[in-house]
C-alpha cells in the first residue's frame, strides 16, 4: 500500500479500525419523548447521557461515540462526514464497509436508502453517485475502470442474492464456505456491471 495512503488512512481512523456514529431521528407524527431525555454537552459533543426520566432508580447512562448527529442533520451532511471518505479509500485499494444498525423504526432505512433523488437521498445512492464522479475523473485512454455490484442479504442465518430476486420472490439462496481463518467465500453470486449511475436504480439503489 502506498505510504501516503496509509498515512491518510491512519489519520482518518486514528487507532480504531471501526468508527461508530449515532444519528438521532426526530419523533414521527403521533410520537412524543421527554425533552430532557438526552443530555449533550458542547465540550464533549461525542458523548451523550440518556436520562431515566420515568424510573429514576435506574439512574442515567452515559455513552461515548466517534460523533453524534442530531435530529437536524441532513442526508448530505451525514454522507460528507461518514461515508464519502470510504469511497475515496476504496478507490485507493482499501476495503471499506458502512452499515446501520438499531431497533425497528430507528431510521436505518432512511439513512442508508433515503428517498429517490433530491435532498433526502441516502448514503448508498450518494456513495454511488460520488463513486461514478471519481471514476469519470480518473478514467483515461490508458486506464479503464469497470464497476460491478452485488446485493446480498443475511437474515436468520441465511444468505440471499437479492440481485437474483426475479428467480424467487425472496431472492435466491447463496452457498458459501469458510476457510481456516474464518473468511467467507460466496459462490455463484450475481454480479452486474453498471455503466452509469442511472443503472443502479434497477437494483433498488436509487
Amino acid at each position: 500500500m502506498d505510504h501516503k495512503v496509509t498515512t491518510d488512512y491512519t489519520r482518518l481512523l486514528g487507532n480504531a479500525n471501526v468508527k461508530v456514529y449515532v444519528r438521532a431521528r426526530p419523533c414521527a407524527d403521533g410520537q412524543s419523548a421527554p425533552e430532557d431525555m438526552f443530555e449533550r454537552k458542547k465540550e464533549t459533543p461525542s458523548n451523550i447521557v440518556i436520562k431515566d426520566t420515568e424510573r429514576m432508580q435506574y439512574g442515567n447512562h452515559a455513552f461515548s461515540f466517534d460523533n453524534i448527529y442530531w435530529t437536524d442533520t441532513t442526508q448530505e451532511t451525514l454522507f460528507e462526514a461518514t461515508s464519502k471518505c470510504l469511497v475515496d479509500y476504496a478507490l485507493k485499494g482499501i476495503n471499506s464497509c458502512c452499515f446501520a444498525y438499531g431497533q425497528t423504526g430507528s431510521g436505518k432505512t432512511f439513512s442508508i436508502f433515503g428517498e429517490p433523488g433530491g435532498d433526502k437521498a441516502g448514503l448508498l445512492s450518494r456513495s454511488i453517485e460520488y463513486l461514478f464522479d471519481m471514476v469519470n475523473r480518473q478514467q483515461s485512454k490508458s486506464k479503464v475502470l469497470t464497476l460491478v455490484v452485488s446485493f446480498l442479504e443475511i437474515y436468520c442465518d441465511r444468505v440471499r442474492d437479492l440481485a437474483r430476486a426475479y428467480l424467487k420472490k425472496t431472492g435466491r439462496p447463496v452457498s458459501y464456505q469458510t476457510s481456516s481463518s474464518a473468511e467467507w467465500f460466496l459462490r455463484q453470486q450475481q454480479q452486474q456491471q453498471i455503466p452509469r449511475t442511472e443503472s443502479a436504480a434497477r437494483y433498488g439503489v436509487n
